[in-house]
């Protein structure tokens, strides 16, 4: 892969000299910040509710945000950082209680719905809360697979999938939440059977938006083991296709710790027996990334490589795209918008281009810019484009493509999260 010359970009990806270059002028360290949810207790003790700089949070207030299509409004402070330092064996954890619950709660109104996820792991070992957290952070197979196959399904169904991608995975997160609840009100410990965390979370959420049929998770009801015969009609459905063609076309577009490794801002940590890897951003203490190496979905598809991603690569630039117009992966939820996707049609790229027509979207385009050395590629040629025709051409769509974005009151080219320009991630 070319590298960054840093000359070229300077004044588009300021580089950060030193960690308190992206904190607060009042922090000197992301340790010396107040963390939102204060220090961490042992499941099961009691804890008191998070103070917000407007008060104490009312419980139905909180409850409204959490189920709303509204974008959370951000929390000051930062949350404490979740970290999985040994695989839990299934069955074997403390379980919850219901002061758990509104800590988790807390955790996900902060926008932490990895932390969460992976603090339901912590406390119940159930395999379930791993796949969630790789999901909803858009790490590695899954959350490549996932957002992959999101994409795909607003692209067929425009009229219906009126969400940002973030709040939509926040709705989901806050329905499984409510099972975990359920359980522990009626005398459990937080251990939710698997059928009903994908009919009545997953699905459910699917089924308030009125397209329970487009759901890229259906073809896990093929597993009958857990959701029964009855669920088996999920499978035959464009969402089982839509996730299929997710993961075999889209699982590279997950995050890597890899890519982390060598930026101050963040922690990149493995679990003692190496199966997992955790990242926290230590400016907000939520996860970034978590990447299971395990990782095997209906036995078939295993983990994408950890090898970090950069502007010279093709896929790089699909998974930026892809950010930008599911809303995604973003510093805090975002308004939804038609102006990033509009109807069936994918939203011009001026670093990303087609050779012929784009029906299918995001993953038919081939041609592609680095920006570090401002020439064209074609993904199955490992030589710049260097017939000047074409070179011309492709400036031309690059031109049309910047103007359209500007017509529907975007920037000219794709911005990346705030988060990785403050720390000149790539």
């Amino acid at each position: 892969m070319v590298r960054l010359n840093r000359s070229k970009l300077a004044a588009a990806l300021p580089v950060t000299k030193s960690l308190a270059d992206v904190l607060p002028e009042d922090k000197a360290a992301p340790e010396a910040g107040q963390p939102l949810l204060g220090p961490e207790p042992k499941l099961g003790q009691q804890r008191k509710l998070p103070i917000h700089s407007g008060g104490e949070i009312s419980h139905r207030s909180r409850a409204e945000r959490l189920r709303s299509d509204d974008p959370l409004p951000p929390r000051p402070g930062r949350v404490t950082p979740v970290i999985i330092e040994r695989a839990v064996p299934p069955g074997s954890g403390p379980g919850l209680t219901l002061a758990d619950v509104e800590r988790l709660r807390s955790r996900l109104d902060a926008g932490d719905r990895a932390g969460m996820y992976l603090e339901l792991y912590r406390a119940t070992g159930d395999e379930s809360w791993v796949l969630h957290a790789q999901v909803t952070s858009y790490s590695g197979v899954c959350g490549g697979a996932a957002i992959s196959g999101n994409y795909l399904a607003k692209f067929s169904h425009p009229d219906t999938y009126h969400v940002a991608l973030d709040t939509f995975s926040r709705q989901i997160a806050n329905r499984m939440l409510d099972l975990v609840e359920e359980d522990v009100r009626g005398g459990g410990r937080g251990f939710v059977d698997l059928g009903r965390l994908r009919t009545e979370g997953d699905l459910g959420v699917w089924k308030d938006k009125q397209m329970p049929e487009a759901f890229p998770g259906n073809g896990l009801f093929l597993q009958v083991q857990h959701t029964g015969l009855a669920g088996l009609a999920n499978f035959f459905t464009p969402g089982m296709a839509f996730g299929a063609e997710g993961m075999m076309r889209g699982a590279e577009n997950g995050k890597r710790p890899s890519e982390f490794l060598k930026h101050r801002r963040y922690q990149v940590q493995d679990s003692a027996e190496g199966r997992f890897t955790t990242v926290i951003d230590k400016k907000t203490g939520k996860v970034e990334v978590f990447f299971d190496r395990e990782a095997l979905i209906m036995g078939t598809f295993a983990q994408i490589p950890d090898v970090p991603l950069g502007p010279s690569d093709r896929q790089w630039h699909e998974r930026a795209a892809l950010w930008e117009m599911m809303h995604a992966n973003q510093d805090r939820e975002l308004p939804f918008s038609t102006a990033v996707m509009g109807a069936g049609k994918a939203l011009p790229n001026p670093n990303l281009l087609t050779g012929g027509a784009d029906e299918e979207g995001i993953f038919a385009r081939k041609i592609y810019r680095d920006p570090y050395t401002e020439r064209w590629f074609h993904a199955d040629q490992p030589l710049a484009i260097s017939d000047p025709a074409i070179v011309a051409a492709c400036e031309e769509l690059r031109r049309q493509a910047m103007a359209e974005r500007v017509r529907l009151g975007l920037a000219p080219e794709p911005e990346l999260p705030g988060r990785y320009l403050e720390a000149a991630l790539f």
